[in-house]
């Protein structure tokens, strides 16, 4: 199959930002998991460079016979970026997940992060943005990573259901919630200065309003805000020059806690992701947890 997709642009679909503005354009090699009639397939983006529409091309196999009693939404195909192995369908509403550590990309959001859904009764899908979140630039040189956490412990990642309401897609049910995100530096180096770097963020909202905390080698800032905000989908708040004025404490070596055991390790380089997760991948999801790569007690082989 062909699936011709195209994308909703952000505050008003995914996969990158055109230099922080509000297109968004699919990547080349961009997958997404498409789902008809109980089951899903992997596509994969024909595009050879950023562009707002192109053609997915993958497979599914329909049994016949077996297919006939699924949940079918009316025969509905379904679309989801990002592609995940353990995002599922009903026929009326997908599962998926929205990692609670993210990747961070100057000007867009990192490769496989922002999600978007489609629902459409032909091969024609029309991805809709799922998420909402926050933009920042930053003044000071050496920041690492950054958490973003809701004060009251209000949930802006983790596992939820989704499904389509008067045509934009709604989270329906959160079944596995998270109320801090953290966000990496491209490559493991630093964030750049001056700017935009993405949140992507379930919506809803803070009412007790929210914490930053800017991490550079030892030492680290805190950014609290106690206003109440919402995050809402398909809108990134901006937040300029977060860091300035903040005054910088050692840390002593122990930022944060461990993470856990059950998030995703963030890989920046995908064939070290394909090579750890065929190996050690013991769920089967597509992923490494921290507790899969803690099981692992030899390289060997690598």
């Amino acid at each position: 199959m062909v699936i011709h997709a195209s994308m909703e642009r952000v505050a008003g679909t995914r996969t990158t930002l055109v230099d922080g503005g509000v297109d968004v354009y699919w990547e080349p090699t961009d997958e997404i998991k498409v789902f008809f009639k109980g089951a899903a397939g992997r596509f994969v983006s024909q595009n050879t460079e950023a562009v707002p529409v192109t053609d997915f091309s993958g497979t599914i196999s329909l049994v016949a016979g077996a297919n006939e009693n699924a949940n079918s939404g009316n025969n509905l195909i379904w679309g989801l970026y990002p592609y995940r192995t353990d995002a599922t369908s009903d026929g009326v509403s997908v599962t998926t997940t929205l990692p609670d550590e993210q990747m961070g990309k100057a000007g867009s959001f990192a490769k496989n992060t922002h999600i978007t859904l489609a629902q459409s009764s032909g091969l024609d899908l029309a991805f809709y943005n799922v998420c909402g979140g926050m933009r920042f630039s930053l003044t000071q040189e050496g920041i690492k990573r950054v958490t973003f956490e809701s004060n009251d412990g209000g949930v802006i990642a983790g596992t939820f259901r989704l499904a389509f309401e008067n045509g934009i897609p709604v989270v329906n049910e959160i079944l596995e919630g998270k109320s801090r995100i953290t966000l990496a530096a491209p490559g493991g180096e630093t964030f750049q200065t001056g700017k935009w770097y993405y949140i992507s963020a379930i919506p809803g909202p803070l009412h007790s309003g929210f914490k930053m905390v800017f991490f550079r080698e030892s030492d680290a800032a805190t950014l609290v805000s106690s206003d109440a905000k919402e995050f809402k989908r398909g809108v990134f708040g901006s937040l300029t020059e977060a860091d300035k004025g903040l005054v910088f404490e050692e840390t002593g070596g122990d930022d944060e806690p461990d993470p856990d055991p059950s998030s995703f390790i963030q890989f920046v380089d995908p064939i070290a992701k394909f090579a750890c997760v065929e190996r050690f991948d013991t769920n089967h999801d597509g992923e490494l947890s921290y507790e899969e790569a803690a099981a692992v007690t030899s390289l060997k082989g690598l």
